[in-house]
């Protein structure tokens, strides 16, 4: 028998899938009906946040002794990390990846499209160069509390990424997207520009079965998932991927520089140098606590549903927190 958790997002996945139409939303997470499942498991197989389990069925936990790594290059978080990892993988470091849940791609999975503004199809394609008008724009909409330098950065660099995309992953991502003009309006949303990118909808990864065009698992995000991954395995990437490795605490040096973390697993503690660390860990969408104390976000009688993945806590300001860095209120927009 199996079971949904509360920690269900209710992504939809399961209830598209499932070959006897057994799983039915209630309340705000979704049911299955025992009378009608066979018990066939493909549920928990592709639910990506493993929030479907089987009842009485536990993974067995082997304990071990501190275990203690090192690396060049120590990332926290296995979505938007799984990239970075990547990335300083192919610059001839040794990077230990680290990730909470059971498997990889967190919020990331959910990513329907991104919408550079400017890449190298834009400029085949002979479209002009508008990334200084759309930091611009950005800015104002943010009646410009956000660091205008971070949103220069943001937009230069999703052009940059996708076409490192490109350069990864060529026939791949010109059978995934193609470049569609905008018409006369400059901006939409995070939209902005002459023309973007689309998502193709027969191109979806995983989920094949969602009626939901606004939600993933299975688009742009599983799609740069998927890449991550090939590429780790195509080019023999020195990557080292933990998952159920819950990040606790930064290591610092005497002179207050972060070198490493220790990490709690289901068997025991893991300890982790490294030269450089990144945290890709900062989101906070399924810590009720941090939500009402950064956004008041719980001031309303309506229940609130947030899709985001279980191990979505904040796990990176906490270990801040413990060195003294506490983010900044007025830039949490």
């Amino acid at each position: 028998m199996y079971q949904i958790t509360p920690q269900c997002v209710c992504c939809h996945n399961c209830a598209m899938e499932c070959p006897r139409q057994a799983i039915y939303y209630l309340g705000l997470k979704y049911e299955i009906d025992l009378d009608k499942c066979i018990e066939c498991g493909l549920c928990a197989q592709i639910c990506h946040t493993n929030s479907i389990l089987e009842v009485g069925v536990e993974t067995p936990v082997h304990p071990h002794p501190p275990l203690e790594k090192s690396c060049d290059v120590f990332v926290c978080g296995g979505s938007s990390g799984l990239v970075a990892a990547v990335r300083a993988a192919m610059l001839g470091k040794k990077v230990i990846l680290l990730e909470k849940a059971k498997k990889l791609g967190g919020n990331s999975d959910y990513a329907g499209a991104f919408f550079p503004v400017y890449t190298k199809w834009h400029a085949e394609e002979g479209y002009a160069d508008v990334r200084e008008e759309a930091v611009e724009e950005f800015w104002s909409r943010t009646d410009h509390v956000l660091d205008r330098d971070v949103l220069h950065t943001a937009v230069y660099g999703a052009g940059e990424f996708f076409d490192w995309l490109c350069e990864l992953s060529p026939h791949k991502t010109r059978q995934t997207y193609k470049l569609v003009p905008f018409g006369s309006t400059r901006g939409a949303g995070p939209i902005y520009g002459p023309a973007m990118l689309s998502f193709l909808p027969n191109r979806v990864y995983e989920n094949l079965l969602c009626r939901d065009p606004a939600i993933g698992p299975g688009k742009t995000g599983t799609f740069v998932k998927h890449q991550m991954l090939e590429a780790i395995q195509r080019e023999k990437l020195n990557i080292e991927i933990l998952t159920e490795h819950a990040a606790a605490h930064l290591l610092t040096d005497a002179s207050g520089n972060v070198v490493g973390v220790q990490a709690n697993d289901p068997g025991g503690k893991t300890t982790i140098h490294a030269k450089a660390v990144i945290l890709a860990t900062g989101g906070m969408g399924k810590s009720d606590e941090k939500l009402q104390k950064y956004f008041h976000f719980f001031d309303c009688e309506t229940p609130i549903h947030r899709f985001s993945v279980p191990t979505d806590t904040g796990d990176a300001i906490d270990m801040l927190q413990e060195l003294g860095v506490e983010p900044d209120p007025e830039r949490l927009v």
